[in-house]
């Protein structure tokens, strides 16, 4: 009994920290997403590399959580589904839009074949991707093949009280 309650302790700790990070309050939006890509692609022998070019200032509080759950189900997404070797984590602000571009050289998938939720619960993520982008204003680009990987780029408008925020 003692060792399920430690072990289910342990689960939920690791869920409540899934689902808000304190790293992302504590030090925003870039190392939680550097963090998050480690954790969770390195313990299955996924290589991540992560860049950040002109991002060092925060972005509101909502747009972070927002777009940190983006990146969370595109990460999970390639831990489940893609059977990835190496994954790369590009963000970066030009001209007022930010861009974040996630890509693996996993196995990619037919994007028409789940253009629509499907009952075993394939495309709910991809379909929550798009929906939290939008609401920010943004567009999603989502980029495979069968055999080919995947790249999913996400580009929002940066607010511009961001710079100071």
């Amino acid at each position: 009994a003692r060792t399920l309650a430690v072990r289910t302790l342990d689960e939920l700790h690791r869920l409540i920290y899934d689902l808000r990070p304190s790293v992302l309050d504590d030090l925003g939006l870039w190392s939680a997403i550097a963090l998050y890509a480690d954790r969770h692609l390195n313990k299955q022998g996924v290589t991540v590399h992560c860049e950040f070019n002109d991002v060092e200032g925060r972005l509101p509080p909502l747009m972070e959580t927002a777009l940190f759950r983006v990146v969370q189900e595109a990460i999970s997404n390639i831990a489940k589904h893609a059977h990835a070797e190496q994954v790369l984590v590009q963000c970066g602000i030009r001209d007022d839009v930010l861009t974040i571009e996630i890509e693996d050289d996993g196995e990619g998938f037919d994007l028409a074949a789940i253009s629509r939720p499907t009952e075993n619960g394939h495309g709910w993520g991809l379909l929550g991707i798009n929906e939290r982008v939008e609401a920010l204003g943004g567009t999603v680009l989502i980029d495979t093949a069968p055999g080919q990987g995947a790249r999913v780029v996400v580009s929002v408008q940066v607010p511009p009280e961001a710079a100071r925020v």
